[in-house]
């Protein structure tokens, strides 16, 4: 404890600074949320602790932590002090000094994030009861009552939370009774953690519930809030757009005469298809090979996608060399169930070598594959061997051969050829639909069809596609179509933004004649119905998100304006020790 009371960060792990980012200021300025909302229903804010940055996060708040135990117990030793014969006040004066590091601004964090969350008729109390340079006197003298603060706050809390936030403000009474009672700085530390945990979820609660209402509107409002952003960005040189331009105009040069027949053949269709042929190009390239700059803001989702692709080329491969397998054993024919059960064999095995390349993960795993391959092989066939050492090895050899780059780019080619089509089609249809139009189309209803994330890649042969089996007993769309659905959502969206600013645009040079007024959201067909629904109510209807009849600012004034949501509709359960950085994202189901 006492090397972290030295050098662990002074600030808690959860500030008012840290939530900023949950702000309606924040969420409306924030360029990648306002981007990233029209391809999931049900994105929303959580802490976010994944990685080795996450695993950082967690160990920086545990030192913090220790070292507020240190600090409570100096001050302890302090007041204890201060009852012995021959106290000098003045001698131990700058050692308290010294030791109160932490705990006043611990004290502020507390009071700020609650003038942030509260009604304005709440901030005189909280100035009453949080008035720290009082707090810390109380704690030299020994007499500062942290039970009543603490009951008071769980007061407060009860006030503003949902009951089911009750039993988390307990807790958090009760840990600061125990250390009270007991003099355990422990417990009372323990106390703090619950407390700044609850005003964490609060504050999550309050931007779900903003997120929720403002989807439509931000969705509407999604192509012309990006060209400004961009040509923004564009005007200020923090972004380089003649790199993009001349992967456009190569790939339109280089598919010439040889792109896919549009459905109405006109000269928007083949620029589009000239488009569409070039983002599957990169999708199936090389894994190094960057994507243009323009798509800065759909770079996870490509590459995404780009892995599952790459997985379910080399898994076409391996399970080529498995039907020759099992023509040589004269086994019976290889059905669906049995491909199925194949590769999820196959990515298990696969998945055991981490985050390396999918080249590097099929390659190392080449050994368990072909012992793989030979068990269902013999299965199929009916044998009462489970294993063939001679037929591993000849398996072994045969993947070693096929899994080079020439029989990698005719299974990559046979693949972007069974996409490209669909993708044209589904970009042609939509092309002129409205974002929300555009989102309702691509964007699985929730709870109607079950695509986990990540999903095996699906098999397929030709243009043939494999149905998986269904998963927790939901209808789930078929796994070829769902890579269709998504590269198509984002073809067209990216489009719509990006081809008169630069694939079109016929001067390098931007025309900033381009530059469009604030974004407002058209007139809908449908509107919302007053007064904002509750949280837990959703935006939409049988599936469907409908535009909205205000712009996006109005909205954000009928929310400040409207009496504060409940915040009892969490995003997750958390522990309250967890970090304050904070991601927009999906959990998993």
């Amino acid at each position: 404890m006492a090397q972290c009371f030295y050098s662990a960060a002074r600030f808690p792990p959860i500030t008012k600074q840290s939530l900023s980012e949950l702000d309606i200021g924040s969420i409306l300025s924030n360029p990648k949320l306002r981007h990233d909302v029209n391809f999931d229903r049900e994105l929303h804010f959580r802490p976010n602790l994944d990685g080795a940055k996450g695993r950082s996060k967690i160990k920086t708040a545990e030192e913090y932590w220790d070292a507020l135990v240190a600090e409570l117990e100096l001050y302890n030793r302090f007041a204890q002090n201060t009852a012995l014969e021959g106290y000098n006040e003045q001698a131990w004066a700058p050692f308290i000094k010294a030791s109160q590091v932490r705990i006043p601004l611990m004290f502020e964090t507390i009071r700020d994030i609650l003038k942030n969350l509260l009604p304005e008729r709440e901030h005189t109390s909280i100035d009453e009861h949080l008035d720290v340079p009082m707090l810390m006197q109380e704690i030299e003298k020994g007499v500062c009552d942290l039970l009543s603060i603490s009951r008071w706050l769980a007061q407060v809390l009860k006030a503003h939370c949902a009951p089911m936030r009750d039993a988390w403000v307990d807790k958090m009474v009760k840990q600061t009774e125990i250390g009270v009672e007991t003099c355990s700085m422990r417990s009372i530390v323990y106390g703090l953690r619950e407390l700044l945990g609850i005003l964490e979820a609060m504050k999550l609660d309050v931007a779900n519930h903003q997120i929720r209402h403002l989807r439509a509107m931000l969705i509407e409002a999604t192509i012309k809030y990006e060209q400004e952003s961009h040509l923004s960005r564009i005007e200020c040189s923090r972004m380089s757009v003649e790199s993009s331009q001349e992967w456009y105009l190569q790939e339109k040069s280089l598919n010439s005469g040889a792109l896919p027949a549009p459905p109405s053949k006109n000269e928007s269709q083949e620029q589009l298809a000239a488009f569409v042929c070039g983002v599957l190009r990169k999708l199936v390239a090389d894994p190094r090979e960057p994507f243009p700059e323009t798509f800065y803001l759909d770079f996870d989702r490509l590459r995404s996608i780009r892995t599952e692709l790459q997985d379910l080329i080399h898994f076409e491969i391996c399970s080529e060399v498995f039907n020759s397998l099992a023509e040589r054993l004269r086994c019976r024919t290889v059905g669906v169930d049995t491909r199925q059960l194949l590769r999820d064999v196959l990515f298990a095995i696969t998945g055991f070598h981490g985050s390396r390349e999918v080249s590097q993960r099929w390659t190392m795993a080449i050994g368990n594959i072909a012992v793989e391959l030979v068990r269902q092989a013999l299965q199929l066939a009916c044998s009462s061997r489970v294993y063939d050492s001679g037929l591993v090895q000849k398996v072994e050899e045969e993947l070693r051969y096929a899994l080079n780059p020439l029989c990698y780019a005719r299974h990559a080619a046979a693949l972007e050829s069974s996409l490209v089509q669909h993708v044209l089609n589904g970009a042609v249809a939509h092309i002129s639909s409205s974002p929300i139009e555009i989102f309702n189309a691509f964007v699985a209803p929730t709870g109607s069809q079950t695509l986990p994330s990540p999903s095996p890649p699906p098999s397929y042969h030709g243009n043939a596609a494999i149905v998986p089996p269904v998963q927790r007993s939901l209808p789930r769309v078929d796994a070829m179509t769902d890579l269709t659905r998504r590269i198509t959502h984002i073809a067209i969206l990216h489009w719509r933004i990006w081809s008169p600013l630069v694939y079109l645009n016929k001067d390098v040079k931007i025309d900033w004649s381009l530059r469009l007024t604030p974004c407002t959201t058209p007139q809908p067909a449908q509107i919302f119905h007053a007064p904002t629904p509750p949280p837990s109510q959703t935006i939409r209807s049988t599936g469907d998100i409908s535009t909205a009849s205000t712009s996006v600012e109005q909205r954000v004034k009928s929310l400040s304006s409207s009496p504060e949501p409940e915040t009892g509709q969490p995003t997750e359960q958390h522990d309250p020790s967890e970090t304050a950085s904070l991601a927009y994202r999906n959990l998993p189901r």
